[in-house]
Order: structure tokens, then sequence, then C-alpha cells
């Protein structure tokens, strides 16, 4: 899980961070605007000269340009913003991207320290005496909580990394011997499903028994064959294949999909939102939200789905009026084989992560007062491709 708002407050009061230090942050934010170009440019420049960190910007002049914007953005942001849960969420997202490039931690490391050299370079060169003292300790602070910020992400990579690695062979495993073991059987069960469905309509016999039985031979055959699809979809490594339409359309599909398209789910989505994205894929990461949702409830399931733009590109969210998720499982929910549910197979939400990271977007699940709340974050096509 990543950083929360309340682990950021008590770094905040650890370092000594107060509204002060945003006071004069933002003082000296107009002082430095004209220098942020060199500030930049500097950051850049060490990172091309230097081989190994040099290697982790893999997409050449017109990447690093993007990144530069990125980076002026980050600078301002932190010396204008409040400190709130947004900006947590904004600025981890930001370390991930170092993380997605593997740039290696202790290149994080000396890359800040260079913009804090650089930017107390500028507060003595350009402030007054009276007030550099003030704004070299808001700077110290503030750069200190983004290497927090900044360290979270790593570690959370790192955690993502372990879980995963335990579960690898395991996956790997089951991806391969039920899904040979139980393609064989599934052409058996959809052979005699027709044969069966022909014989009720050609011979004197009790129609309604044998709709009944091939009813639900139906639905069992649908239920291992969803299995082996997400199984191998677990498995597989094909890049999603973006294209630009309007999220609403895909979230439509979704719902279709889910099998639970009678529930009439509250949809707050704009038509004229668009995403850049897999539609294929994100419309099964809509139905397994939808099933989860609907599974997760009782007589007359309620789900609400909202969607926006953010920061960085697009969010849709899935709400649910069920028992919600126990918050110890909160850590461990898109894992895969982890099911809170009495027959679920723990393979939808860990689907949805493998889709959104693909997308180099994510998913998180909100605390809720009621309900199960899941969000997803979907980049804009600039931001996947830094």
């Amino acid at each position: 899980m990543q950083l929360d708002r309340t682990a950021f407050e008590s770094l905040e009061s650890y370092v000594g961070f107060s509204a002060q230090d945003l006071e004069s942050l933002r003082k000296f934010a107009p002082v430095v605007e004209p220098r942020l170009g060199t500030v930049v440019d500097d950051f850049y420049d060490a990172i091309s000269a230097h081989p190994d960190a040099r290697r982790a910007i893999s997409g050449g002049v017109a990447q690093v340009e993007r990144l530069k914007v990125s980076l002026r953005d980050w600078l301002r942001s932190m010396l204008t913003e409040e400190r709130t849960a947004a900006y947590l969420t904004k600025n981890s997202r930001i370390g991930r991207v170092h993380v997605r490039i593997e740039l290696p931690q202790h290149y994080m490391f000396t890359a800040m320290n260079r913009i804090r050299s650089r930017l107390l370079e500028t507060a003595f060169a350009e402030l007054p005496h009276s007030d550099v003292a003030d704004v070299a300790l808001a700077l110290d602070r503030a750069i200190d909580l983004e290497l927090a910020i900044m360290l979270d992400t790593y570690r959370e990579d790192m955690d993502q990394r372990v879980r995963a690695s335990a579960r690898l062979a395991t996956i790997g495993q089951l991806a391969a011997s039920i899904g040979h073991e139980l393609r064989n059987p599934l052409g058996v069960i959809e052979s005699s499903l027709y044969l069966l469905q022909q014989a009720t309509r050609s011979e004197e016999r009790d129609v309604a028994v044998f709709d009944k039985h091939t009813a639900r031979i139906a639905e069992q055959s649908r239920t291992c064959l969803q299995i082996v699809n997400n199984l191998l979809d677990l498995a597989r490594d094909r890049p999603p294949q973006l294209t630009r339409h309007a999220l609403l359309d895909t979230v439509r599909r979704g719902i279709e999909l889910s099998g639970f398209a009678n529930l009439a789910p509250t949809l707050d989505v704009p038509a004229d939102l668009l995403i850049d994205a897999d539609p294929t894929d994100l419309a099964q990461v809509v139905a397994n939200l939808v099933r989860n949702a609907a599974q997760a409830q009782g007589v007359e399931p309620k789900i609400w789905i909202r969607a926006g733009e953010t920061s960085g590109g697009v969010f849709f969210e899935v709400r649910d009026a069920g028992p919600g998720i126990p918050h110890q499982d909160h850590a461990r929910v898109f894992d895969a084989l982890f099911t809170t549910k009495p027959r679920g197979t723990g393979l939808g939400l860990a689907l949805c992560r493998r889709v959104l990271e693909a997308h180099r977007g994510d998913i998180s699940l909100l605390e809720s007062d009621a309900g199960a709340h899941f969000r997803v974050f979907l980049p804009s096509r600039e931001a996947q491709s830094d």
C-alpha cells in the first residue's frame, strides 16, 4: 500500500514542515521561477553525462523534453501547493515514474540533492539576507518530504515484487495445467449441450426438465471458461493495443460482460470523456469490478460508477453497498489466488492490476464507510510514453 495521509502527516511533524514553511516557499516561488529552466537543464545534463543514469532514459531527446516539463511542474507544485491527500497521490505517481524507468535509488537521492543545491544557490543569490534562513530551512524540509514519498514508491514496488515472485511459480503451473485440463472437457460439454438441446425439440419428453439441466450445463460451462480465460490472461504478456475512445462505451461493454447488466448500475461517466486504452482489456477490468460488486451483495444490490479527469489522465471508480473488504485484507486484495469469497478463484482483481500495470496506470482500494470502493487511474498517452 502507498504512503497514506496519516503517515505523511507524521512525517511532516517529524521534519517540522509547517504552514510558515509553505508561506516561505510561496514567497520564494516567483523569485526562482525565471531560473527553473536552468535548474531543470542542469538536472538532465547531469543524467545525460553519466552512463548508468542515462540508461534509465530510453526515449531519447523527446522523452527528456517531456520529463523536463514534468519536473518544472513538480518544482512549482512543491513550492506552492498545500500538502493535501491529492498532493500526496500526485507526487507518489511521480515516484512511480522513477520506479518504472528503473532509475536506481542512489541516483534518485543524488538527483534530489542536486535540485536542493541549485534551489539553495538561487535563494542565497536572489533573496534578502533576512529571508534566506527561513527559505533554506523550508526547502530542506520540503525536499526531505519529497524524498520520503519517492522512497515509499520504491518500497511499494519492492513489496509487490516480493509478493509476485512468491506466487509466480504457482500461477504459472495453474495457468498451464488448468488451461490444458479444462479445454477438452469444455469442448465435450458444449457439444453435448448442443445435442441435448436438439433432442428436447425432437422427442416427446419433458422439455422443461431438459431445459433446466441444459441451463445448468451452460452456466457451469461459462464459469469454467471464465476461469480458463482469467488464468491465461493473467499469464500472458501482450502489450495493450491503445486506441482513443469514449470511456462510457467501454464501461457499458464491461457491464454487459459482467453478466449483471440487469442490475443497471448508476453511471456518472461523461459521454465526451476520452481515454487512450485497450478497449477489450479495460472492458474486462470493468466487468470484474462489477461482477465482484454484485456478488458481494444480497438482495437488490447497488453499484455506482463515476469517472472524470484528474492530473495526468482519467479516473473511474466502482462502488457498491455490500459489506466491504476487511481492512486487514486491503494489502492482499490484488494478489493472485487471494479471495474473500467462499467460492472465488482470486483471479479477477489480480487480472485488473495486471491490465492497469500494462497501461502504466494503477488500481486501488479506497477507504469507505460502507461497501467496497475501487479507483482506477489511466494516464494520458503522453504520460504512458514517458
